[in-house]
């Protein structure tokens, strides 16, 4: 079996579709999204529920070719979708019209043209921070400047990233 490094390396620049991998086409346009949210799911069920999340939500991403980081926080979940734009578009629009999460914030939004940062990778999920929270809270509860939110939202951008480099998927 390939380690998780080689498959990362075998599979650089390219993109999951639901026949395999893929480099994106020329003028393809790749979409890095930042959202939170409040979580709406009961404290006794969370567990289930996010086994649950993060299980459709690999499915999901192998369809549509996207890359996401997940993580839970105080009620709170944060996640970078990464891929192209139309098919993080599409992960965003479920991910709205999902009842277990409410109050979502796109906080983050880029397009670039090239690869997703990891390609390969169809969701990662670090689990439980409450480091993070400390990120994600203020983006969701408190009504900030354009700047605090702009730094806030960079930074936990980062802190998803740092912890999706650290898990295995």
């Amino acid at each position: 079996m390939l380690s998780e490094t080689l498959l990362r390396k075998r599979h650089e620049g390219k993109t999951r579709t639901a026949s395999g991998w893929r480099r994106p086409e020329e003028g393809t346009t790749l979409k890095t999204l930042l959202f939170v949210s409040a979580s709406r799911i009961e404290r006794t069920e969370e567990a289930e529920q996010l086994r649950a999340i993060v299980a459709a939500g690999r499915r999901r991403n192998a369809s549509l070719g996207v890359y996401s980081a997940l993580v839970a926080a105080r009620g709170h979940f944060g996640e970078v979708v990464d891929g192209p734009e139309d098919h993080v578009d599409a992960v965003m629009a479920t991910i709205a019209g999902d009842p277990r999460h409410e109050r979502v914030k796109v906080v983050l939004e880029q397009t670039v043209a090239g690869a997703p940062p990891r390609p390969g990778m169809d969701l990662v999920y670090s689990g439980g921070s409450l480091y993070v929270a400390r990120y994600i809270t203020p983006l969701i509860e408190l009504d900030r400047g354009a700047r605090d939110q702009a730094e806030l939202a960079s930074q936990l951008l980062y802190m998803i990233r740092e912890l999706a480099r650290a898990c295995p998927s």
